[in-house]
């Protein structure tokens, strides 16, 4: 064959060939992939996991049921994918007193989930430029007077200062409503000794959150209630939250009672923020805790450090920065979260990266049912996971 006729099949026949395939079979050569070749891979896993969910609804209610029929479970429930709820549902008596059901906007006290919030009211300053995390106490509240206590080691509970929740609670009886200002004042004239130095170990203690919380005043020039609502309360739609004693005022409080159904009682602790005193419901929670892992409050480099462990407490058992984390090290299972006690409420708020799934469980009722959201989470993914353990009474 000439050069000639190789030209003439080259730029020809070839072409025309071609021309006659798409003319008369379109669908044989396509311009692009097929459409299941460009939906995103993470898209298709999101769908799986929803589908996942909703087919395994009946177990979960069925368990929340059973738990509830045996007066494990006065509270509410709400479980999300990706932000898109799933499940939400009520049990029990908002005031079972006068038999007041528990509602969708029904107010919780989220107890030690609070110091979340603390804690993110801090890095948000810390974002701002309005603080660091290494400075000492000091830097800010001069007449400080334990030495060497860092802002770190307040979020990471490695302070090493004791509880005043028993400790100054004769005194704060003495003052009517009172603040965190007038709680620090006593705290720094009590002479109470720290248990040991800075950063040696982690002591889980309220002390560090409620002075967080009066760092937060001092820094802001804001009451902590105010700005809690200013800057992530009202930005994030969270009407039905808001903070004790605030909560004497509102309509859709629940109170909390014993199982024998008598009010919890409560006292001048109360009034002090930070490390408790946010009312809340699920529906909020979400809207915070979504806002939280996407990256709407914090930074991304901040938000990477808050969940990264800074203290250990046991095995698979870490603390950020203002966060509980389980199983840190393993992507498939760890868990960001946080659970609160306080005066008949329990709470737990939980995010399961690996699931894109939020938790959250709200009681005014004691009893320990409400953490056991691993439960929940291998019912509802259809899995049995290595955090499915049931939690220590102390993983508050």
């Amino acid at each position: 064959m000439t050069i000639n006729s190789r030209k003439i099949i080259c730029f020809v026949v070839l072409p025309l060939s071609l021309f006659l395939l798409t003319s008369f079979f379109p669908h044989a050569v396509r311009k692009s992939p097929l459409p299941f070749h460009t939906e995103p891979v993470k898209e298709i896993k999101a769908d799986i996991k929803l589908i996942t969910a909703k087919k395994n609804l009946p177990l979960v209610d069925s368990a929340l049921m059973a738990w509830h029929n045996n007066k494990h479970l006065n509270g509410a429930v709400l479980v999300a994918i990706g932000g898109e709820v799933v499940y939400e549902d009520y049990f029990g008596y908002a005031i079972p007193k006068t038999k007041v059901k528990i509602q969708p906007n029904s107010a919780f006290q989220i107890a030690s989930v609070s110091k979340v919030f603390t804690g993110v009211s801090v890095l948000i300053l810390k974002d701002r430029g309005l603080l660091r995390l290494d400075d000492s106490i000091q830097t800010y509240l001069p007449d400080f007077p334990y030495h060497d206590i860092t802002i770190r080691h307040l979020l990471s509970h490695q302070s090493g200062l004791p509880n005043y929740v028993y400790a100054l609670l004769p005194k704060l009886r003495e003052i009517s409503n009172p603040s965190n200002s007038e709680w620090y004042a006593l705290f720094i004239n009590a002479g109470l000794k720290p248990l040991f130095a800075p950063g040696k170990k982690f002591h889980y203690c309220n002390t560090n959150y409620a002075l967080l919380a009066y760092l937060v005043e001092k820094i802001s020039g804001m009451k902590f209630s105010m700005f809690l609502k200013k800057e992530i309360f009202e930005p994030l739609g969270m009407k039905n939250s808001f903070t004790y004693p605030e909560s004497h005022l509102r309509t859709n409080t629940c109170h909390a009672f014993t199982k024998k159904g008598k009010p919890e009682s409560t006292d001048a602790n109360d009034y002090i923020l930070g490390d408790k005193g946010i009312f809340s419901t699920p529906s909020d929670l979400l809207k915070f805790s979504v806002a939280l892992h996407t990256g709407k409050i914090l930074s991304k480099e901040t938000y990477k450090e808050a969940t990264t462990p800074q203290a250990n407490e046991y095995e698979n058992k870490d603390y950020g920065l203002g966060f509980r984390l389980r199983n840190s090290s393993d992507s498939l299972n760890k868990d960001i979260y946080h659970n609160g006690w306080w005066h008949g409420y329990r709470s737990a708020f939980h995010y399961y990266p690996a699931d894109d799934l939020y938790i959250i469980m709200l009681s005014n009722q004691l009893d320990k049912h409400v953490y056991y959201t691993s439960i929940i989470r291998g019912l509802i993914m259809g899995h049995s996971a290595k955090s499915n353990a049931q939690p220590q009474d102390d993983d508050i």
